[in-house]
């Protein structure tokens, strides 16, 4: 379909001019950028012409006057009042005209920009490159970012591949892992990891060569930051141009700079903090090649001088760059730029208090009064602290009223101790961090902890890299990768209490206002109120009765009230501070009351202006902005009946008592009384019938089904759900988030559900058209996977196959039902267990993987679909491995370009194979220290070890066992090695093992063959043979003896019987 075709917008009702647009609102000139066609928005010189995407230029047909925090005009900086304008509803056309009342857009924390109309249609490239509105799918094209300078500055700039080093720490800047996204300072390496894409000169993107992302500041205010798609908050200054030539600093604050997060000496979380010269980890320098490539001059370089040419930077480093051969340049080691000045030198000696230890006993008056419930939100369970002291604290269903589910926390500071509630001189301790294992423990023994604002907490007493996760059910110190197990929130009540009830669709009614409820248009902006409509924006999901969310329909988001003491309500997540209480039971019985303060109530936040923001103001029954009530249908939509009277002309009463047209109101249950109704004709006949008409009950997901990203290998893109229900499945880049994943139930034939919105599944809405959508999973279609060909069918029809668009160019951003085609790779699905972009992306090393206790590496089976062994280490490729340096992956050899591979999930089969899916992915898990086991995210119940040792060495996927130590896994970058024998101290090798000639230790015939020294040799083997024989021997020569002695107690025997 012509994209032309699918447009939106404009309420045609109201249509006149307004004299003049002011720019006060905002008076900084814009450029609206499409990253996916590298365009700008573009008004033409004449009126009533549709916008284009051009070249971004530096003139004012480029740019546009808007308000990025709220709804606002989109003013064209060519005129005052020049307005981009919504022409038309059935075409959705838009034109850049006279300014227009009402005619706003707003633009959304994701990028899409939207009519004040309604939330469903978006700002979009059309066929000819101009602009318009169409159906918003979250597709490329419809994600813009909004510039006060033009992109072009950045985008289309030459760059530079780069080292970032920090010359104090000898440390590298470091993207992260994919995981979280949040930058680091790590070890210099050769690695894309780290190297950067930064401009030759000026400001600009600091772009990984890893993750293809950019150095981000997501809050200024508090310095975080993240690696994201490159936008207008990852802009930084040229080091060069700042004060001490060694700063990086963001263009939204010149004040911060770049350095570790906090000053704990394991800290390598990067953050803008205020800027510091005497601050080590605030200086930076650009580098062309590794640090550890370095020609070192001068006082740091053994008075060494630099080649030809070059300079030595105060650093004590050789180059030529103005770093180099600016200020600070040391001319007797080198050439310089400025004029040799004095230097001299202070050495100052910084003493280091240590953090003592606790030996008196914490005083948890100094802590919140309200204790809490320290919940997990992947495993929807609470920490619990046991009966007696020294146990480790398990994970359990959140209960209500059991004193061990209740923690006291730090009432302010974000670290310190958290106290059981049932014994308040007990605290959460991890008394060794190498073996990861927490205890619940006396205080005075017991360390601190940090609480992250991403939910993560971390020990006070090791690395920040590691932080409180779960594994195998248990709660353990884990390798910090963000990741949802070891995501944490404190709630003041049993959070199952909200999270686990009933919820209905309503809409939120102020009678005395005529107006409802309505979400804020981005995350974290304000609810407001305004006209009743059917927009997702004004519909919410509440708890049927009770305490809960006010959740909005289209979006994740929830009221919440992130600070009560100065009445500030968000959109925000729908945690503890998102509780709502039941409106039915305030004081009023019409008031919507936080329980942070039931003094506040919410309304308009300020009732004398004109302004429709709302937040939580003191409680005053007279205030009509503060009652509400709650309904399920639209309260503009007109009612009927007999205590209400008709519809109006022309529309049906429904059995609701509610006025419309279509077959939902003049159908079935129509009321002719109150309006008109479809007519039906009954035939009569003498057979008497009974219909009974059966609701199709809501599919549920199998407690046992696990959420799974659907991937086509071809296009490298995975399957994601948009917001609004009836919508078909994207293809998109895949990402770690929950629209895209999705549960198979039952599995391999049944409903595909969304995991973010499980009550809607895969639906054949229309079979002639190939069009699939999202809907409520009672009208939803079930799907057949093949393995064998890895296809997905509608059950009952094995001749169409799930694809990837349906031949219109246009609709490649969809899943289609086509004929099915061997020979077309778009429609080929895998069922992931884990990202597999996550995958693509990781970095891979290459490695021997040992078993100590065995003395024994990892060694591939000789053929495809043969299992690994364990065996002696060597050179050989099949010995040789190459893994992802952290997180799960493909676990490689060498020898014929073989993976890992899990061949039967129930068995534990593991095999060697060439194939690269989800089967091939293994990860390793921390048993202590060094050790790891093996596993697959199929199954992480199951760890690499031996399939019967009694036989040999091939291996399979058994129960976990940390005690077996078939299991335990060790990385070493070089072949290991044990050496024994005479000339190491007659050193003796692991049982079943041979000393070899050359004092090394192994089994086969190279060590134990010729020149065995000790052990399981084969000589000592043969000897054994040799003595068995001869036994044997002999035993032959005594059998005819034997036989004449048995005939002999034969005889004996009868005589004795008949005695």
């Amino acid at each position: 379909m012509n994209k032309n075709t699918l447009l939106l917008i404009v309420n045609a009702i109201v249509n006149y001019s307004i004299g003049s647009v002011s720019a006060t609102s905002d008076n900084t000139a814009r450029w609206i950028y499409n990253p996916f066609t590298n365009k700008c928005l573009f008004s033409q010189s004449s009126l009533n012409q549709k916008p284009l995407l051009k070249d971004c230029e530096n003139t004012s047909s480029f740019q546009w006057y808007l308000n990025p925090e709220d709804e606002s005009y989109f003013r064209s900086a060519t005129g005052n009042n020049k307005c981009l304008n919504l022409i038309n509803y059935n075409e959705g056309i838009l034109q850049v005209g006279t300014c227009k009342n009402d005619d706003y857009f707003y633009y959304t924390d994701d990028g899409t920009i939207y009519s004040t109309v309604g939330d469903e249609y978006c700002l979009s490239v059309g066929d000819e490159n101009d602009a318009n509105l169409r159906e918003c799918e979250m597709i490329e094209d419809q994600i813009w970012t909004i510039w006060e300078k033009n992109p072009y500055n950045y985008y289309n700039v030459k760059t530079q591949t780069v080292w970032i080093y920090n010359n104090k720490l000898n440390k590298c800047l470091n993207p992260g892992n994919n995981s979280s996204f949040k930058p680091v300072i790590g070890n210099c390496d050769n690695t894309n990891r780290s190297k950067w894409q930064i401009p030759v000169s000026g400001e600009g993107f600091f772009k990984s060569l890893s993750n293809k992302r950019c150095l981000s500041v997501q809050n200024i205010k508090n310095g975080d930051l993240l690696m994201t798609e490159c936008n207008q908050n990852s802009i930084f200054n040229d080091i060069t141009s700042t004060k001490n030539q060694e700063s990086i600093i963001s263009l939204l604050n010149n004040n911060k700079c770049l350095g570790l997060k906090s000053s704990n000496p394991n800290e390598t979380r990067l953050n803008m903090n205020e800027c510091n010269e005497n601050l080590d980890d605030q200086h930076w320098e650009i580098l062309s090649i590794n640090p550890n490539n370095l020609n070192r001059c001068g006082s740091n370089g053994n008075g060494e001088e630099c080649p030809s040419g070059e300079c030595c930077s105060k650093n004590g480093i050789c180059g030529t760059s103005k770093a180099h051969c600016g200020k600070g340049c040391q001319s007797e080691f080198g050439k310089c730029d400025v004029v040799k000045t004095t230097t001299t030198t202070t050495t100052t000696t910084t003493v280091k208090t240590p953090t003592p230890t606790p030996n008196n006993q914490p005083n948890v008056n100094d802590y919140d009064d309200t204790p809490k419930w320290i919940f997990n939100n992947y495993a929807k369970m609470c920490l619990y602290a046991q009966a007696l002291s020294n146990r480790t604290p398990l994970l359990k269903e959140c209960k209500s009223n059991n004193l061990r589910f209740n923690w006291y926390l730090p009432s302010s500071d974000s670290e310190g101790y958290i106290h059981s509630s049932a014994n308040t001189n007990r605290c959460l301790n991890i008394p060794n961090p190498e073996d990861g294992q927490l205890l619940v423990s006396s205080c005075a023994t017991s360390n601190t902890f940090k609480f992250d604002s991403d939910g993560i907490i971390y020990p006070s007493n090791t690395s920040d890299e590691f932080c409180l996760g779960i594994e195998s059910d248990d709660i353990t110190l884990k390798d910090c990768e963000m990741i949802e197990d070891q995501i944490w929130s404190f709630w003041d009540r049993n959070p199952m209490e909200v999270i686990d009830i009933e919820y209905q669709k309503v809409w939120i009614y102020n009678k005395n206002l005529n107006k409802c409820l309505f979400s804020g248009t981005t995350h974290f902006s304000k609810p407001i109120i305004a006209d009743c409509d059917d927009s997702n924006r004004s519909k919410w999901e509440i708890p049927v009765s009770g305490d809960g969310f006010f959740k909005v329909i289209n979006k994740n988001w929830c009221l919440n009230v992130n600070n009560i003491d100065s009445g500030n309500v968000i959109m925000g997540e729908c945690n503890n501070n998102a509780i709502i209480g039941d409106i039915t039971t305030s004081y009023n019985k019409a008031s919507i009351v936080s329980p942070l303060d039931e003094s506040k109530c919410l309304g308009l936040s300020n009732s004398n202006s004109i302004d429709s923001k709302l937040s939580m103001v003191k409680c005053n029954r007279n205030n009509k902005d503060q009652q509400w009530e709650i309904t399920t249908i639209n309260p503009n939509i007109p009612r009927c009946g007999s205590d209400i009277g008709s519809c109006p002309s022309g529309q049906c009463c429904n059995k609701d008592g509610l006025c419309g047209t279509g077959n939902n109101y003049c159908g079935k249950g129509c009321q002719s009384k109150f309006g008109k109704c479809n007519q039906t004709t009954t035939r009569t006949t003498t057979t008497t019938r009974t219909t009974t008409t059966t609701v199709k009950p809501m599919p549920t997901i199998d407690k046992s089904a696990t959420p799974k990203w659907i991937y086509n290998p071809s296009s490298k893109k995975c399957l994601s759900v948009l917001a609004t229900i009836d919508k078909k499945p994207q293809v998109k880049n895949c990402e770690d988030g929950i629209a895209f994943q999705w549960y198979f139930s039952p599995y391999p034939k049944g409903y595909i559900h969304s995991a973010i919105y499980k009550d809607r599944c895969f639906n054949l809405m229309d079979p002639a058209h190939g069009k699939i959508k999202i809907s409520d999973c009672r009208d939803s279609t079930k799907f057949e996977y093949s393995i064998n060909d890895f296809k997905l069918h509608p059950i009952g029809n094995n001749n169409k196959c799930m694809g990837i668009g349906d031949g219109d160019p246009t609709n490649l951003n969809g899943a289609y039902i086509r004929d099915c085609k061997s020979n077309e790779t778009d429609q080929i699905w895998e069922l992931w267990d884990i990202n597999p972009a996550s995958i693509s992306n990781a970095n891979y090393q290459t490695v021997w993987i040992y078993n100590k206790e065995y003395n024994l590496c990892l060694l591939s089976g000789s053929r495809e679909s043969y299992r690994p062994l364990m065996y002696n280490c060597n050179d050989s490729d099949r010995s040789k491995w190459t893994i992802p340096s952290s997180g799960p992956g493909y676990f490689k050899t060498n020898y014929n370009k073989m993976n890992l591979y899990y061949g039967d999930v129930g068995r534990g089969t593991v095999v060697m194979k060439e194939k690269t899916n989800n089967y091939a992915i293994f990860k390793k898990a921390t048993i202590s220290g060094n050790t790891f086991a093996i596993k697959s995210p199929i199954d992480e119940n199951k760890c690499l070890g031996f399939l019967d040792y009694s036989k040999d060495t091939k291996l399979n996927l058994n129960k976990c066992d940390k005690t077996k130590y078939d299991q335990q896994w060790e990385i070493r970058t070089s072949k290991p090695v044990v050496k024994c024998g005479s000339k190491n101290n007659n050193a003796l090798c692991p049982t079943g093992q041979c000393c070899s000639k050359s004092g090394i230790c192994g089994i086969g015939n190279a060590f134990c063959g010729d020149g065995c020294q000790s052990g399981n040799c084969d000589g000592i083997k043969d000897k054994i043979v040799d003595m068995t024989k001869e036994i044997a021997e002999q035993a032959k020569k005594l059998n005819p003896i034997i036989n004449e002695i048995d005939k002999i107690n034969n005889k004996e025997g009868k005589k004795d019987n008949e005695k």
